[in-house]
């Protein structure tokens, strides 16, 4: 994103399905983060909101969850992602989903294209490599969104992630989480959106550096009452 279009040197953050199965719903997000040569707030207004709009053509059908703004603040980063819901179309094809950025008078400042997205009959496991990905990766952001992880394909690698503080695990197959989650003690942001997640473990609230934890899309009727002390 160009300074001219933007007094703030920002880049996007976008989770999305890269390949879909027939008529299944995913969780989309599109997020906005400072770069590293951002060094002031160039506006009055504490707050900048970005107004998002997603274009899935004939690829799926796009519902927004809540408001689809990202809200910047200006201590860095924003308040969360704009968030939609993706559900794919009844038969095979390719396309593009084009994602048009815009100001408070809804003048456009951005537009992107997410090219390449193909919507199958059933989806190929993407896990083949992945224990070389999480090996191989020194980010201490993790985008492990759309891999078709359960809790026992997730119980293998958590152990590898402790470095993560970033961990976005939405649209998987997650029905619970495994007790040593804990072991993740850097993490300050995990996304679960979008999984089977029935229930959250009590040691969940011992991260006690995360700020931010995304559960929407999934079937939970309650939380830990401690959850309130993260």
């Amino acid at each position: 994103m160009s300074k001219d279009k933007l007094s703030i040197p920002i880049k996007p953050v976008i989770s999305y399905p890269r390949q879909a199965e027939v008529g299944k719903t995913y969780l989309m997000t599109v997020d906005l983060e400072q770069t590293d040569d951002f060094h002031r707030w160039h506006y009055e207004e504490e707050e900048y909101p970005i107004y998002c709009k997603v274009d899935t053509d004939s690829l799926f059908k796009s519902k927004p969850v809540g408001k689809p703004i990202i809200l910047l603040h200006r201590f860095g980063g924003s308040y969360g992602a704009a968030k939609f819901l993706l559900t794919a179309a009844q038969e095979e094809m390719k396309g593009e989903i084009k994602i048009t950025l815009k100001n408070g008078w809804g003048v456009p400042i951005e537009r992107l294209t997410l090219k390449n997205i193909q919507i199958v009959l059933k989806k190929k496991d993407e896990l083949t490599n992945l224990p070389e990905y999480i090996k191989l990766s020194n980010s201490t952001r993790l985008d492990l969104s759309n891999k078709q992880l359960t809790i026992a394909k997730l119980s293998q690698y958590i152990t590898r992630l402790s470095h993560v503080t970033h961990l976005d695990l939405s649209n998987n197959q997650l029905t619970s989480l495994p007790e040593y989650i804990t072991e993740l003690s850097h993490l300050t942001e995990l996304d679960l959106s979008g999984n089977q997640l029935s229930e959250l473990p009590e040691s969940i609230t011992k991260l006690s550096n995360l700020t931010q934890l995304y559960l929407s899309v999934n079937q939970l009727s309650e939380l830990p009452e401690s959850i309130s002390q993260l």
